[in-house]
């Protein structure tokens, strides 16, 4: 499974808003006001490690995050290339192969 991460490039953009004080909560007291994007179109290597984190954070949490093709107001861990990466002008220019961008906003 962690080939996928490894077999793919992709940019992992963790969008939240709003954050207070610079701090993320991705899980508290069991629970999760998180969920996954992925773009409906994503390269399946893209959707498969959005799987794949998926499994890892509900295996060492209890939590299973849904995995989303849309972005509403919400808060999200972004995989790849999709809407919210497209609004806040954030590409994948310059990334070398497993590279990842991690912002707020």
């Amino acid at each position: 499974m962690i080939k996928t991460f490894k077999a793919c490039v992709w940019s992992f953009i963790l969008t939240v808003a709003p954050v207070i004080a610079g701090e993320i909560n991705l899980l508290e007291n069991g629970k999760s006001d998180y969920s996954i994007l992925v773009d409906r179109n994503a390269l399946d290597s893209v959707q498969g490690a959005a799987n794949e984190l998926q499994q890892l954070i509900q295996k060492v949490s209890g939590v299973k995050l849904p995995v989303v093709n849309e972005a509403g107001n919400g808060k999200y861990i972004s995989i790849g290339m999709n809407v919210l990466s497209r609004r806040n002008d954030i590409t994948a220019t310059g990334l070398r192969k497993d590279g990842f961008i991690i912002t707020e906003r």
